[in-house]
This record gives structure tokens, sequence and C-alpha cells, in this order.
């Protein structure tokens, strides 16, 4: 592999931890893919050639629907139906409340629930759609600007799962070419 090290990120709900277990199970040789993986930070977080920056990408109604269902993680309770979660600005559907909490489940079979509620959505005055747009739009231009930042889509691995791997295996410079998918599930789920 051309790269010292991977980092992976990518807007909420976009399948980042599955994608993290499925990268650093293939091509890091560990399932502590959490020292890997760094939350949805922006394209700022390039800072080094030598690391490969993957950001993960999903449609948008697939990231809307997940988002809705565990709004309560994010505090986003001022909204009753997905209509109105469409159309509102996160800033307006901030009110955290105290939740039964999310499951959380890693790798090595870690399991907890957890009652953490996100703070990152408090302020934005955007709309679902409009936030996802931004986001993604930031990620498209560094990838255009640096050879090292790297898009995958979680739609991809799971409708193409070889060929995306394989895809990926190539921008990273790996001599991996057999690849193993992750099917149990990681990450936080409702």
């Amino acid at each position: 592999m051309k790269y010292d090290s991977i980092v992976i990120t990518g807007h909420q709900r976009t399948g980042t931890h599955y994608i993290a277990a499925v990268i650093c199970t293939n091509f890091l040789n560990t399932k502590d893919y959490i020292a890997h993986y760094k939350n949805h930070s922006l394209p700022k977080t390039v800072k080094n050639n030598n690391i490969a920056y993957i950001y993960t990408w999903r449609d948008f109604n697939s990231v809307a629907k997940s988002l809705f269902n565990s709004r309560k993680t994010f505090g986003l309770n001022n909204v009753n139906n997905f209509e109105s979660f469409l159309k509102s600005r996160y800033c307006d559907m901030w009110n955290p409340i105290e939740h039964a909490g999310v499951n959380v489940l890693d790798l090595q079979g870690n399991h907890r629930l957890d009652n953490y509620i996100s703070h990152y959505f408090k302020s934005f005055k955007h709309t679902p759609e409009e936030w996802w747009t931004l986001y993604h739009k930031k990620w498209d231009v560094a990838s255009k600007n640096k050879s090292n930042v790297i898009k995958v889509s979680y739609n991809d691995l799971i409708n193409n799962f070889d060929n995306s791997m394989f895809n990926l295996s190539i921008k990273l410079d790996s001599t991996t070419k057999s690849f193993k998918n992750i099917t149990d599930t990681v990450g936080w789920y409702v």
C-alpha cells in the first residue's frame, strides 16, 4: 500500500462504521477500525499526503430515512414525521431529550447501549438535504484536488462488493486482491 495509514470519515448514517470495518479488515489486518474512524469530519482534516482519507457516500434518501429513524440520538425531537424532517432546518429540530439508547457494536463483538445525544446538528441552519449536498460537495472538491482523498460508496459496496473493493485496492496501491465482507452489524443501530 502506498499510504502509511488510512482515515475513514463520512456523513452521518452513510455506513461509515461498516465501511471502516471492511477497510480495516481487508487492508490493515485489524479489527480495531475505531482507531481509523474519524467521525464526520470535513476535508479540512486532510493534512498529510501519506495518509489515505476515505470518505463514505450514500444516497440522500437512505441517509435521510436513517437519520429520521435515529433522530433522538441527534437531539432532533422537534419533528414528528418524515416530511417535516425533510423540510426543517436541523437547528429548528434541535430539542435534546433523554432516550432509551441505541445499540453500539464493534467487530470484536463488544456491545453497549448508549444514550448519548450528539450535538453535531445543534446549530446547523440547513435542512437535511442542504447539509448532505454541502458535505459531499466539499469532499468531492477535495477528491479532485488531492489523490489521497478517496470516495467509497456504501451503495456500491452492498450491490457489488468485490468490484468496489478491487477498485479501492487499486487506489490504495494495495496487493490485496481477495476480500472479506462484514456480515455482522457494526456501529450504531436503533
